[in-house]
């Protein structure tokens, strides 16, 4: 739950998740404007965007295969353009589908973008144009509102003394004093220290763990529980 632009914890069985959402929009256009497939020599046309918070695309590439009306074998397809954005693919069929599905992965699946299939939708132009942030499910068909601020994208409670958080953007943890803050119902908790989730992480790191200087009582966990960092909130 979002309240007053910070994030809420919310309970889903013993955990607390959180989601951040950012007000903060940037302007990108679409590389099929007033195009159809005909334009791009082909009888549908997949154009897919993809972002990766740290910029590093090396090994990412598609799976892309025919959904609907019928379900044929997936093939692989490279970024072969690149935008403000980032990396994107144009990717013709010579055949009229009605969906597509899709993967995101890092060579030949060594990882999956997100775990899950996910289906694009063949409008009328014949010309699916898309945009995907690393790591979120859902995906933009208008640029006008993609959002690539620094973000926490989830957390949980994972203890009465610690917090743990994801973070679209890597964190100096040595600076997190005066820039970390938890509250419950309106009154600030004494943090104890934020660190390294994931003590490989080198430097920055985009996974951390907050640990409170007190221990909350059972009955906080129903309360209002709000997280605030500086720079991944407005």
């Amino acid at each position: 739950m979002i309240i007053g632009g910070v994030l809420m914890f919310k309970k889903i069985s013993w955990i607390f998740l959180i989601m951040l959402l950012s007000v903060t929009m940037y302007a990108f256009t679409a590389y099929s404007a007033g195009k159809t497939a005909e334009d791009f020599g082909g009888k549908i046309v997949l154009i897919l965007h993809y972002h990766r918070y740290d910029g590093n695309y090396d090994g990412w590439n598609l799976w892309v295969w025919p959904h609907k009306p019928q379900s044929l074998a997936g093939k692989s397809y490279e970024f072969n353009h690149m935008d403000d954005f980032g990396p994107f693919a144009v990717i013709t069929f010579d055949k009229k589908w009605e969906q597509l599905g899709f993967i995101v992965r890092l060579r030949e699946w060594e990882k999956k973008d997100v775990n899950a299939d996910r289906f694009v939708k063949i409008p009328k132009t014949g010309v699916a144009e898309i945009w995907v942030l690393e790591g979120e499910m859902d995906f933009y068909t208008d640029p006008s509102k993609i959002d690539l601020s620094p973000r926490v994208k989830a957390a949980f409670l994972d203890s009465f003394t610690d917090i743990y958080a994801y973070l679209s953007t890597p964190m100096d943890t040595k600076q997190w004093f005066k820039k970390v803050q938890v509250t419950i119902d309106g009154k600030n908790l004494p943090i104890k220290s934020v660190t390294k989730a994931d003590p490989t992480d080198i430097s920055k790191t985009k996974y951390i763990k907050i640990s409170l200087g007190e221990e909350l009582k059972p009955e906080d966990v129903s309360k209002s529980i709000q997280l605030k960092i500086d720079g991944y909130m407005k």
